[in-house]
């Protein structure tokens, strides 16, 4: 994996054939005006004029449930020793990042409430792994979790979990994990995060990871972008993040635990 695609956190899918995660697949950056439309009003799709892919949108969720495995033995954060062309170029001693903002390694310190029975991820990308870990885990609560994602997932199976979501009455349980580092404005950032408001019951709570970033760029806050690939990195750390998620969720209803870069926020009841 080239020093470039690393410092441009996207979604990895892991190759069970090795230990290691194959190549990242691009997430694409949303373009704010294809996001007109308010992710909030009961009833309409989440996600307003996005759509899928091409390349994964004719997928189905039983094909990328084939593709996973919920054992998942090689479940473990990735792990990115700084380069060897930044450390030549440095005396500052940057450390090996272990990423536990990313796919199932993300959940490996989050631990639900025993009342958990329906999750919905948010911005889960094309596989299930998530979603046969986290059933697999909480088997015995008879844990659902339904994956969708506006691009790498159809708009068909983006609806259906709308509708099962709304017909219980909301999720108990919401994640989002490194999203927000790929949205480059206040306008995609708050429609994200009153997504999940929405997509709860009262009471429910919201679980987001943050990825930071790679060295010397990881937790500045300046952007990494690449026009070509399209990719977009904020390089903040979760705790920038509060002011964002308390607006939609209100005051005192977020926390940060900045060791785990997650946020949890609680929705009224």
């Amino acid at each position: 994996m080239s020093t470039k695609r690393k410092r441009e956190k996207t979604e990895v899918p892991h190759d069970h054939t090795t230990s290691h995660p194959t190549l990242p697949t691009p997430k694409e950056v949303v373009n704010e005006e294809e996001n007109k439309g308010e992710a909030g009003a009961s009833g309409g799709y989440w996600f307003p004029n996005l759509e899928p892919l091409a390349v994964t949108g004719e997928m189905t969720s039983s094909q990328t449930s084939s593709l996973t495995n919920a054992n998942l033995p090689d479940a473990k954060p990735a792990e990115y020793p700084p380069a060897p062309e930044l450390m030549a170029s440095t005396s500052l001693p940057f450390p090996t990042i272990y990423d536990t903002t990313e796919g199932v390694a993300a959940f490996l310190d989050i631990h639900f409430p025993k009342s958990t029975r329906l999750v919905v991820d948010i911005g889960a990308g094309r596989y299930d792994h998530v979603k046969n870990f986290l059933q697999a885990k909480y088997a015995s609560q008879q844990l659902i979790c339904l994956p969708t994602d506006p691009f790498h997932r159809t708009r068909a199976h983006n609806e259906a979990v709308r509708k099962q979501v709304e017909a219980a009455g909301g999720a108990d349980v919401a994640t989002s994990i490194s999203v927000l580092n790929i949205l480059s404005t206040s306008s995609l950032l708050t429609s994200h995060i009153k997504l999940l408001h929405r997509a709860l019951r009262p009471g429910g709570t919201a679980y987001i990871k943050v990825w930071a970033g790679m060295w010397p760029e990881r937790g500045t806050g300046v952007p990494t972008v690449d026009e070509e690939r399209k990719t977009y990195q904020s390089n903040r750390w979760a705790s920038e993040y509060r002011g964002d998620v308390q607006k939609v969720f209100g005051e005192g209803r977020v926390l940060v635990d900045a060791e785990r870069h997650l946020i949890v926020a609680v929705k009224e009841v």
